[in-house]
């Protein structure tokens, strides 16, 4: 079987480190971001990964968490 993957997009380094933690002891693959990439490249990032799941902080350095989502459900690829 195969591991479900989680893209976390989080700016908090504790918070982050926890996460990263968790999923991994678990056997998660990862991919993480901490929200200091432009949207495109965060859109690009997640593409390319294909997340199963993803947690993503709302109030990010550079763009706003709910920008991202509305990128996410406009995109077939990644809806």
């Amino acid at each position: 079987m195969e591991n479900k993957r989680i893209f976390i997009i989080e700016d908090d380094a504790n918070l982050l480190y926890g996460l990263e933690s968790q999923f991994a002891a678990d056997d998660f693959e990862l991919e993480t971001s901490t929200g200091e990439e432009e949207i495109d490249e965060i859109m690009s990032n997640l593409r390319d990964f294909s997340p199963d799941y993803i947690i993503l902080d709302l109030i990010l350095p550079k763009v706003d968490g709910f920008e991202i989502i509305k990128k996410i459900k406009a995109d077939d690829e990644l809806n």
